[in-house]
């Protein structure tokens, strides 16, 4: 299984043949190869500035880590009792993000079966829930990197939106069916 389709979540058999497709129609492209590169340099950019090792880091590591930096930037929003998503969506269109957070949201690592989210809206949710690391989220990097390949490669001149909307029915469809099982 591919990376982005294990970070996805999608069956890997239909998200590779629509990624296929893409990638072979007029010429090879390798947008999904790009993400994948640009994916793996902005994990271990955050996780040195998290002060951890790319490559000696644990899945539950680098969870607590971005606790703990999710506590300390947003230490004054946590005190208050308007702490939520949509107060912190409204914090970062007026004043934005820290540039940390800015630069994770379509970022994920595979550790084990499922992937540890660094974006900002799931590790807010899984610290609002004192989540443990086993049942963490990742619905909102999951979107956020579903949303980042398909405005790459619709960004790429003579892509068939034909085809780019049948990877977009890949995605949807597997998070549609995820949903279901998880009733």
């Amino acid at each position: 299984m591919s990376q982005l389709a294990r970070l996805l979540q999608v069956d890997d058999r239909l998200f590779d043949n629509a990624i296929a497709a893409l990638n072979t129609s007029r010429g090879h492209r390798s947008v999904d190869a790009k993400l994948v590169g640009d994916l793996h340099e902005a994990a271990a950019r955050a996780m040195l500035n998290l002060g951890l090792d790319p490559k000696n880091t644990t899945g539950p590591e680098l969870y607590r880590a971005f606790g703990n930096r999710f506590a300390t930037d947003f230490k004054q929003l946590l005190k208050t009792e308007k702490f939520s998503e949509a107060t912190l969506k409204k914090l970062g269109k007026s004043q934005g993000y820290p540039q940390f957070w800015q630069d994770t949201l379509w970022v994920g690592a595979i550790y084990g079966a499922a992937p540890v989210s660094f974006n900002i809206f799931d590790i807010m949710a899984d610290f609002k829930a004192n989540a443990a690391y086993n049942i963490r989220r990742s619905a909102n990097l999951r979107d956020a990197l579903a949303d980042e390949l398909l405005k790459r490669y619709a960004a790429e001149p003579g892509i068939s939106r034909v085809l780019i909307d049948k990877l977009e029915r890949v995605i949807v469809e597997s998070k549609d069916n995820s949903k279901k099982e998880n009733k």
